[in-house]
């Protein structure tokens, strides 16, 4: 319970540590992930597509778990769609 403060300051402090609470959270939760990714094998494999993921990619971010195609469309609703190139032509 955070107790009851009218001070605008503390109510910003309180938010500020929320926030980063959760940040710490949701990286613990893709290192533990990523762990038993490696106890099972897996690791390294984009979890939507099956592709490996770049060995540059996994130095950096070690918890990572879609590849460079995949995790753009993490945050969106479609899922990725097989890569094509489309050449639009505009009239003038």
């Amino acid at each position: 319970m955070l107790g009851n403060t009218e001070d605008e300051g503390d109510l910003g402090i309180i938010g500020q540590d929320s926030e980063l609470l959760v940040s710490d959270l949701t990286w613990l939760k893709s290192v533990s992930e990523a762990v038993e990714r490696i106890d099972n094998g897996n690791y390294g494999e984009c979890l939507s597509c099956g592709q490996d993921i770049d060995e540059e990619t996994l130095a950096a971010l070690p918890w990572v778990a879609f590849c460079h195609r995949c995790a753009r469309y993490q945050v969106g609703t479609r899922p990725p769609a097989p890569f094509r190139m489309e050449l639009r032509v505009r009239e003038i």
